[in-house]
């Protein structure tokens, strides 16, 4: 059985999500943002980011609840944002450890002996952020055997959007430039520690970008027998 994993980059609006209607498929954070523009939803969500969307993150979160309610839905137990009523939507919370700012602690030359080598369940390894830490949750499913990555583009670009929407992350389009190298080296390096780690196999079908960890798969061509 096989499960797409469906991040937020630019590529996301171009690709064509019809064909995910009866697929199982695992949107990020602020997916909803997409909805106008399709009548897919995922079947399950993760709700991973902490500031994404500012001051206005929490209120995005309902709005994703609200408009996928029969999702099923997974939230970062260190979520600044948790509240009780977030059980109440059957929102599961999962674990997670402390690896997500790793490479911000000193000088680059003495960070990277702190990356994690393996997975360390029951936690959910942080490291790289919202989408490697969703294939964890997907290997957990335990009934899953392939996973296909589209929107995972990958490739952030100083000044520029890098989502779908360019609404996505108010105040933060464009990020600068030691961020931007930044967030792909590490967001690199996790998908790297994925490969690694993962003991399903695990397909890029994300209509180009950056991302080249794992092997490349037409995303057309995987709903051929329909």
């Amino acid at each position: 059985m096989r499960v797409f994993i469906v991040g937020n980059g630019p590529s996301l609006g171009r690709t064509d999500l019809e064909l995910l209607k009866g697929e199982y498929s695992w949107g990020v954070n602020q997916i909803h943002m997409i909805y106008p523009q399709t009548s897919w939803r995922p079947t399950h969500v993760t709700f991973a980011e902490m500031t994404a969307g500012g001051e206005y993150w929490f209120p995005k979160i309902w709005e994703a609840v609200r408009q996928n309610p029969q999702a099923k839905k997974f939230a970062r137990d260190d979520a600044w944002w948790w509240t009780d009523e977030m059980e109440r939507h059957d929102v599961t919370r999962f674990n997670a450890c402390t690896h997500h700012d790793i490479l911000d602690e000193g000088p680059p030359e003495n960070r990277y002996d702190k990356v994690p080598d393996v997975w360390h369940f029951p936690q959910v390894c942080k490291f790289g952020g919202s989408v490697p830490m969703t294939i964890q949750l997907a290997v957990l499913e335990d009934i899953f055997d392939e996973i296909f990555l589209i929107g995972c583009d990958l490739g952030y670009k100083t000044g520029k959007d890098n989502h779908f929407h360019p609404d996505y992350a108010p105040g933060k389009r464009g990020i600068v430039e030691g961020k931007a190298i930044k967030r792909n080296e590490v967001t690199a390096m996790a998908h790297e520690y994925a490969l690694r780690n993962s003991p399903i196999p695990i397909y890029n079908a994300t209509l180009g970008g950056e991302l080249e960890t794992y092997p490349r798969i037409n995303y057309d061509t995987l709903f051929c027998n329909r």
